[in-house]
């Protein structure tokens, strides 16, 4: 916090991550819970309660802030860096046997994450500048997991497992500064992360007369921002410009109630729940004041799924055989690329570029799938009947624009 006071350097760098001072690398401050269990129940009548709970509230910024009186003069680089991985994960596993079985289970790994680079306020000159936020940069595992693995066996079982995986991770680059000069170097702001969740029931139960209720439900959450905010009152002379955000929002469940692939009951009542539900928020922005650059680009890349599945065993017998099963992937994702209410001056003929790709390569963006291993299975029941619900919802908006922006000088214009 540079309030009231000027400072001069030749470098400045916020850094909340590990750093190397021999060699500048930067890696990952890391935050993790794990929450595991491991339980048996044999008898007459056996009963087993199982809860496992992981719950991560970690935050990671890097700030620099100089209201409107602060000054701070870099003649080289000054950077804001904000760099993290952060997980929760809570496992079960459970067996229960006997003449008369309850088994509940109870998963929920909650994981909320907030990862900031902001440069706010201030009378600002650099050289260079470079305010980047990145969480689980590079993971392709979720932040957020919920896993059931349980069995038994009984004349008479009731079963409860519920799963749940929640994940909000924000990330947010941001330079907003009361007056902003720079000596024709390089900006960079970039926001960039993985906000996924996962959860899993696998169960296998045989017996006389079955009940179970399964739910394994997953929400993501996830908000990428990289924000230049230009003082209307400043011109910022600059070399190559740079706002993006590189971001993995999605949200999978996978629900099996017959993990051997085969399910044996007498008499069962089944009803099952798979659920992926995911909010996603990308936006890469530059507004306001007068910029002179060698190139701009604005750029938002973002990847956001929702997926749920039940699977279904290969062979079912029994003489009464009830079961309903409900699978829902419900997706919101709005993201947008833009530069608005901005003076642009390009210098050397130099491109200006605004885009927004969303879901590029991806195979799907809501998805629900009941089946299993094979095409078809086998059931056999006296009587049989099945509710069968599958829902797969998306609402995505995909933006890329330019308003209220004056341009001069540039070779070319992509949007």
């Amino acid at each position: 916090d540079f309030t009231g006071y000027i400072i001069t350097a030749d470098s400045v760098r916020v850094i909340a991550a590990k750093y190397n001072l021999i060699t500048a690398a930067i890696t990952d401050n890391n935050a993790v819970s794990k929450a595991s269990v491991v339980s048996a129940a044999i008898g007459g009548t056996a009963i087993g309660i199982n809860t496992a709970v992981a719950d991560n509230k970690a935050s990671n910024t890097a700030r620099m802030t100089g209201g409107i009186d602060g000054e701070l003069q870099v003649a080289a680089l000054l950077m804001a860096h904000a760099q993290g991985s952060a997980t929760a994960e809570a496992t079960i596993y459970g067996l229960n046997i006997g003449a008369a079985s309850v088994a509940a289970s109870f998963a929920v790994a909650v994981m909320r994450h907030a990862q900031t680079a902001l440069v706010e306020g201030g009378l600002i000159s650099a050289g260079e500048l470079q305010v980047q936020s990145v969480l689980n940069d590079g993971q392709v595992n979720p932040i957020a997991v919920a896993k059931m693995h349980t069995g038994g066996g009984a004349v008479i079982s009731v079963t409860v497992n519920v799963a749940v995986a929640y994940g909000r991770g924000t990330t947010l680059a941001k330079v907003k500064p009361y007056a902003l000069s720079m000596s024709g170097k390089d900006i960079l702001v970039k926001s960039k992360g993985n906000a996924g969740v996962f959860s899993e029931i696998k169960q296998s139960v045989t017996g006389g007369v079955r009940i179970g209720l399964l739910m394994a439900l997953s929400f993501s959450q996830g908000s990428f921002e990289a924000v230049l905010e230009i003082p209307d009152t400043s011109v910022v002379q600059a070399g190559n410009v740079t706002v993006a955000t590189d971001s993995a929002t999605w949200a999978h469940t996978h629900l099996d109630p017959s993990a051997m692939a085969a399910d044996f009951a007498w008499i069962s009542v089944d009803i099952n729940l798979a659920l992926a539900k995911v909010t996603a928020l990308n936006t890469a922005k530059i507004t306001g004041g007068f910029l002179q650059a060698s190139s701009v680009t604005v750029k938002a890349d973002g990847q956001a799924t929702a997926y749920a599945k039940i699977a279904t065993p290969l062979i079912s017998a029994g003489k009464y055989k009830m079961a309903a099963n409900v699978l829902l992937a419900l997706l919101n994702a709005e993201q947008k690329a833009s530069i608005e209410g901005t003076a642009l001056t390009m210098s050397a003929n130099g491109g200006i570029s605004v885009i927004s790709n969303l879901n590029k390569g991806s195979a799907f963006t809501a998805k629900t799938e009941m089946g299993g291993v094979l095409p078809v299975g086998i059931e056999l029941a006296l009587i049989s009947g099945k509710v069968n619900i599958a829902i797969a919802l998306a609402d995505a908006v995909n933006s890329a624009l330019l308003s209220g922006v004056a341009i001069a000088g540039a070779g070319s214009v992509a949007v």
